[in-house]
């Protein structure tokens, strides 16, 4: 199997490799494709947890660009269940899979602006491909702003939606301060007292 990251960002490089490796049978050849540094950084570091030492190859593609290649043999271990201390889970099961995500702003952390933009990029598209989805996302502040027409995290939000079944929560008081409302591709409109009681009926938040 071949799985060709090149091009794409953190972190779907890595989800792309879980995906690949949930399909592979033990002992399958494996080759991983990636010219991002990071997200090479990424995956070895992820093998290395499966216990695996693939072998490391610089190569050149037709355009002169060059990107590194990882070839190794699909471990046992791909599907194994990470154990968990009981002392390290004060939630039952079905309690931990009750969870919301809240975002309050068009970028991730505090810095350069260009940066955070692409990290909350990252975070939304990443979100998308979590074994457990969440009850809902609610937006608010300039977070409204990546459901609008336009932005890149707009269709991932939809996909969310539709395909996931995930609640897509706008604030409404947001959304007209920032004159959105026609351009919102996705979304439900709310006001801050539903937003209030969706958050009380989970039993965690998830906040980029």
């Amino acid at each position: 199997m071949t799985i060709d990251t090149r091009g794409r960002l953190c972190p779907m490089p890595l989800i792309m490799l879980k995906k690949g490796l949930a399909e592979c049978h033990v002992g399958d050849e494996v080759y991983v494709l990636t010219d991002n540094e990071t997200a090479c950084g990424n995956l070895n570091d992820y093998l290395r947890e499966l216990k695996v030492q693939p072998q490391q190859s610089v190569l050149t593609d037709e355009n002169g660009k060059t990107y590194t290649q990882l070839h190794f043999c699909a471990p046992a271990t791909v599907n194994a269940t990470p154990q968990v201390a009981a002392e390290c889970v004060p939630m039952s099961a079905s309690e931990q899979a009750t969870y919301g995500v809240v975002i309050g702003g068009d970028e991730m952390g505090h810095g350069d602006a260009e940066l955070g933009k692409i990290l909350m990029r990252a975070f939304v598209n990443a979100l998308i491909e979590m074994a457990q989805m969440p009850r809902f996302v609610i937006l608010y502040n300039r977070g409204i702003l990546l459901a609008t027409e336009g932005s890149d995290t707009a269709a991932t939000l939809k996909r969310l939606h539709t395909e996931k079944g995930v609640d897509i929560i706008c604030c409404g008081t947001c959304v007209d301060y920032y004159a959105v409302r026609e351009k919102l591709a996705v979304g439900c409109i709310s006001n801050m007292y539903s937003i209030m009681e969706m958050q009380s009926h989970v039993a965690r938040i998830l906040r980029p």
